[in-house]
């Protein structure tokens, strides 16, 4: 599996440089799967300028390194979108902007997944809770492993009750994450009060009256 993030691209040099590791995945006999993450940022200030570069190798299954054109042999792309939620949101942009190719990107696509994040998406989305209870638990696995135990987490009620119950993450799962990090666990084996940022740290992220208000609640 490979991942590149084309927001950190400075050009055609990184997006060339990863289509060689992407072929010599290939060359090896492995069936690379790559992960393309904000795939729909801005290249040289223009907006979903990206889109463009990906034609050939989506559909030929090559790529151009200065004014040779490169095989790349048999993978699986997969894209993933930092500036629009849904599908829907980023067809109706995209085929309003000249140049960018999004008509003939899109025709290459096989599939699309809207994936929900830790905010509720409407009145019937009932949900949330359990994708927020899911996300938690796969951030704190990875951030602060000392708080499980036979598989249960130790995590003082009022909290896991603010991260499930507060309205709104200003950043979606980034601010759960946040909130994760700026938070003391580092050596400990309990997710206590103690250990939560402070409100003005808070509220970068989420509603710190609110969040704080859940917190004692429990």
């Amino acid at each position: 599996m490979l991942e590149f993030n084309l927001s950190q691209f400075e050009g055609m040099d990184a997006f060339c440089a990863a289509f060689q590791r992407v072929r010599d995945c290939a060359v090896d006999g492995s069936l690379p799967l790559v992960f393309w993450d904000e795939f729909d940022s801005a290249r040289e200030g223009r907006e979903l300028g990206w889109l463009a570069p990906f034609l050939a190798p989506m559909q030929d299954g090559t790529f151009m390194e200065g004014s040779l054109v490169r095989p790349i042999g048999r993978a699986v792309f997969v894209f993933a979108g930092g500036t629009h939620a849904t599908m829907e949101s980023f067809k109706s942009r995209a085929v309003e902007i000249p140049g960018a190719k999004a008509t003939d990107f899109l025709s290459r696509l096989r599939g699309y997944i809207d994936i929900l994040g830790p905010n509720q998406s409407g009145p019937a989305d009932n949900s949330f809770f359990v994708r927020r209870a899911l996300l938690l638990r796969q951030i704190l696995q990875r951030r602060a492993p000392l708080l499980f135990e036979d598989g249960r987490v130790r995590i003082d009620p009022g909290i896991a009750n603010a991260f499930l119950s507060v309205e709104r993450y200003v950043h979606g799962s980034r601010s759960m994450e946040s909130i994760v990090d700026m938070s003391v666990l580092s050596g400990r084996s309990n997710y206590s009060r103690a250990s939560l940022p402070a409100a003005h740290q808070l509220s970068l992220h989420v509603d710190a009256d609110e969040f704080l208000t859940l917190v004692e609640r429990a």
